[in-house]
């Protein structure tokens, strides 16, 4: 009787508590020293992300730990229904197809650029997957860098599978070739993802049926923790 309790129990609980996913997180940095100092105006640094299957609201990026020469960059622009500030982190949920979900802010083009990154990887089977890129603009608000494959970002990313990882390009020339460095964060948190707490629940329901199967066995206990992917 006391088994059968603890069945439903676990059963029941697989219902209501919130389920989570393992996210990713990398740090970034960038010397932007290299660049040629402007005319008139300033660089603009540009975190976008951008839906691609039409589904709001499937993909989170976090960005956080802004520096600047060991300074927190005070100044935000928010656009669409990214909220936040630079002095804690900064949320962008991908919106629906067309809408930019972004944040601006502006520097002077010089000293190093430091800031950490955490993003969920729920992939779309649309072929167009969520797309996250942070940006360098110069005064007419036009990337540094112009290589195809990067859509404009010195750091691309399409959330296109489980194990997304990031790329990253150099800019032009005539800005000096920047490029950041990234590292991956290992030990990470967890969001919150509907639908995933009665499979892993279901999954704890049957060892523990096999487990009380059995006659003199050794109990043991094991611990489950998110995961980097």
């Amino acid at each position: 009787m006391k088994n059968l309790f603890f069945l439903s129990l676990i059963l029941t609980c697989s219902m209501l508590a919130p389920a989570h996913a393992a996210t990713i997180t990398y740090d970034a940095m960038l010397n932007m020293n290299g660049l040629p100092t402007l005319a008139s105006g300033h660089y603009t640094l540009d975190f976008q992300l951008t839906d691609g299957d039409g589904t709001a609201g499937d993909n989170t990026v976090v960005v956080s730990n802004f520096m600047i020469s060991q300074t927190l960059i005070p100044s935000l622009t928010l656009i669409g229904s990214a909220t936040g500030t630079l002095g804690s982190s900064v949320v962008l949920t991908d919106n629906p197809i067309g809408d930019a979900n972004q944040g601006f802010s502006h520097t002077a083009g010089s000293g190093t650029i430091s800031f950490r990154f955490s993003y969920t990887t729920n992939p779309n089977t649309s072929g167009f997957p969520d797309e996250f890129s942070f940006s360098v603009l110069d005064n007419n608000l036009n990337s540094i860098v112009t290589n195809p494959a990067s859509n404009g970002g010195l750091i691309q990313l399409d959330i296109n599978s489980a194990t997304a990882v990031p790329q990253v390009f150099a800019a032009d020339q005539r800005f000096g070739s920047i490029d950041p460095a990234i590292s991956r964060v290992v030990g990470t948190g967890a969001v919150p993802e509907p639908g995933s707490w009665p499979l892993v629940a279901g999954a704890l329901a049957v060892g523990f049926v096999k487990r009380s199967q059995r006659v003199n066995s050794v109990k043991s206990l094991a611990g489950v923790s998110p995961s980097a992917r």
